[in-house]
């Protein structure tokens, strides 16, 4: 049975995604900021002061790394836009370094990316993958997550929605 670490495993996304694995079978764990979450492979992390509980890591053979701030939950203000781009570069940041110590290394790694990559524009065209990037505060955002992604190495992103 493989086991899989989900960030973001409370989030929209990550609950689905938890509810489809374990319903085939596959055992999840999930890292949260949130301190109340007792379940069963709950385990804690704080990317802004580098923790990350030192199971993690060694428990998943597969993370999937959906992670972020919910960039609709607030006003744009320049806080809120560090705290957008942190909690993507720096979560990644603290896998990776967790990953380097680790004897027993995920076998996959698989990333969010975003639709952001082409700016934040209103449109009925749809984008595909040759077209260029934006050139907006959202586009820069996943320019930095995918860079700091691309250190992990074994990885590949899937595309979601959102930032």
């Amino acid at each position: 049975m493989k086991n899989i670490l989900i960030t973001g495993g409370t989030g929209l996304v990550g609950t689905e995604i938890r509810k489809l694995l374990e319903a085939r079978g596959y055992n999840t764990g999930i890292l949260t900021g949130r301190k109340d979450i007792q379940e069963e492979n709950s385990l804690y992390w704080n990317y802004e002061k580098g923790i990350i509980d030192d199971k993690a890591i060694e428990f998943a053979d597969v993370i999937i790394h959906l992670a972020g701030e919910n960039i609709s939950a607030k006003r744009w203000d320049e806080k809120q836009k560090e705290k957008i781009l942190n909690s993507r570069v720096g979560t990644t940041e603290l896998i990776y370094n967790a990953v380097k110590k680790c004897v027993k290394k995920p076998v996959k790694i698989i990333s969010a990316s975003a639709v952001g990559y082409y700016g934040a524009v209103t449109t009925d065209r749809i984008f595909v993958e040759a077209d260029p990037p934006g050139t907006d505060f959202l586009w820069g955002v996943v320019i930095k997550w995918e860079d700091s992604v691309k250190k992990l190495g074994n990885c590949m992103w899937i595309l979601i929605c959102c930032v």
